[in-house]
């Protein structure tokens, strides 16, 4: 452990090669990891090579630090380390958004760092769609439990969506982060300058993408080395984002070849790729359309009912006209005709009275959801449509996702986390004060989603003859009572029976007897 000027504690590994001559190269890891994922990497760099790994701090077993990290600081960490062990010249290999701080180094001790190796560069302000990527993480970073945020990043994290164990890994390294560490490190790498325009520059550099990397793409990857002097680009066969783990020898020989190279001659003039260079520069460095600011209309209706438009909350008005029926109903569909909110929403009401009815329940409505002066309306109310022009962010509907996604998923120990993070969701009720049958509709098909997938738990935790887990899941699943509960008796009667737990036994004796009378 060494005792940094942040004043947390860093957790880093030192392994000097024999050779005195031998190069050191610093693996550091990227956002919610740890050094432990450079673990299939080690044992081939170090033949040649001294290797220091670092862990950020609150990550992997760092202490935590009271102080608002930066990317600065962290790489005058690094320094103080390097400077504790008489390291004078390094590589730096960084991965995500780490390369912040491989540059600040950089920039900071020129001397010291000889070459920089990036893997997978968290590249922000590039594109709409990078920041839009950006919004939705750090959306889902404000709502969900670390644990879904970790599980749905790990599928963009590697290649080997079946291997449930590296799941596990890159779940439980992001459960050890705190999620306001992590969105603090996540903003600090959002609101970087573009990568080539910091004095590294000069540096020798390669840059590495992974061929199935949706994050960082190979055509993204071929970009990037446009924008450096002195640069290469490598594409790792059959991996994504995390090239070291999902293939170490390939990712090892490239690094290894990178830094063995010659050092970059200038060269001959090039006048096309100069060129060409050069107009990327441009693009890149802030002159394409950025990501249009969009109001957002927040719907909370797992547990309390809340409404927020922008930064405003809307907190009257939801429970009279209808006007929580119809908000849930637009939200789904974002637009319907007049005919179908009454058809769906009022079918008990004469047609002709619903119609005069909807007329008073749509201004209420509209009123609810003003914008202010200079604000496009959120709300277009035509003569046959309606329709909610504005980006929706609704709880409910997260989980519907959420929920087909469990069913879906084939990887059992990842399916099992799922359902382990549905059941806490689920403990709230769900459209509070909702009696329209389009919202018992959805009432029920979370019902009935959720049924099927505690029994399922249930079924694979008795398999590892976890009894008390299944429990849990069987009473969760058994509280909507949607008319399997003998399944669930069953199965509660049988793990009684396994555990010999009398009491419970005739408890869920009794109450399966009860199910079966008819009433």
């Amino acid at each position: 452990m060494a005792l940094l000027a942040t004043s947390y504690r860093m957790s880093y590994e030192f392994t000097p090669n024999p050779d005195p001559d031998a190069k050191t190269i610093v693996l550091l890891h990227g956002l919610g990891l740890s050094g432990s994922f450079w673990r299939s990497l080690i044992p081939l760099l170090s033949v040649r090579y001294s290797l220091l790994v670092c862990d950020l701090p609150g990550h992997g077993l760092s202490g935590e630090t009271s102080e608002d990290v930066t990317f600065a600081t962290l790489a005058e960490d690094l320094r103080l380390l390097l400077e504790s062990l008489n390291v004078s010249s390094v590589v730096l290999v960084a991965h995500d958004a780490s390369v912040y701080i491989a540059r600040r180094l950089a920039a900071l001790t020129p001397s010291s760092v000889e070459r920089m190796i990036y893997i997978s560069p968290y590249m922000p302000h590039t594109l709409p769609a990078t920041l839009t990527e950006l919004q939705d993480r750090r959306l889902l970073l404000e709502q969900a439990p670390m644990t879904v945020y970790a599980a749905a990043m790990a599928h963009k994290l590697t290649g080997t969506p079946g291997d449930a164990l590296l799941h596990q890994r890159i779940v439980q390294a992001h459960e050890r982060v705190s999620k306001a560490l992590y969105i603090q490190l996540l903003d600090l790498a959002g609101s970087e300058q573009a990568l080539h325009e910091q004095a590294h520059v000069r540096k020798p550099l390669m840059i590495i993408s992974g061929e199935l990397d949706a994050s960082f793409p190979p055509g993204m990857a071929h970009i990037a080395h446009m924008l450096f002097d002195a640069s290469a680009f490598l594409i790792v066969p059959g991996a994504s984002n995390l090239t070291f783990v999902d293939q170490p020898l390939y990712t090892s020989d490239f690094i290894d070849r990178f830094v063995r190279k010659t050092p970059f001659e200038p060269g001959k003039p090039k006048p096309v790729e100069d060129e060409l260079k050069q107009t990327l520069r441009v693009l890149w460095s802030g002159r394409l359309p950025s990501a249009p600011e969009r109001n957002r209309l927040t719907i909370r209706c797992i547990g309390t009912f809340e409404v927020s438009l922008g930064q405003r909350p809307i907190r009257l008005g939801w429970n009279t006209r209808h006007a929580k029926s119809i908000l849930m109903y637009l939200a789904y569909h974002r637009s319907a005709t007049r005919e179908q909110l009454c058809e769906t929403l009022f079918p008990e009401t004469a047609f002709p009275k619903a119609m005069r009815n909807l007329r008073v329940y749509l201004n209420h409505f509209s009123k609810l959801l003003e914008t202010e002066d200079g604000q496009e309306p959120c709300l277009t109310i035509e003569r046959d449509t309606i329709k909610l022009n504005i980006e929706i962010d609704c709880d409910l509907f997260v989980l519907l996702r959420e929920l087909q996604s469990a069913s879906e998923q084939a990887d059992s120990a990842y399916k099992l986390n799922q359902c382990v993070t549905l059941s806490e969701q689920l403990q709230s009720k769900i459209l509070s004060g909702c009696f329209d049958p389009f919202s018992i509709a959805l009432k029920e098909t979370v019902e009935q989603a959720w049924e099927q997938l505690s029994l399922w738990a249930a079924d694979n935790c008795c398999e590892r003859e976890q009894y008390a887990e299944a429990v849990r899941f069987l009473q969760s699943g058994l509280q909507y009572g949607t008319g399997e509960e003998l399944l669930f008796y069953d199965r509660l009667i049988a793990i009684s029976q396994r555990t010999g737990n009398a009491k419970e036994l005739r408890k869920w004796m009794r109450m399966r007897k009860k199910a079966c009378v008819p009433t």
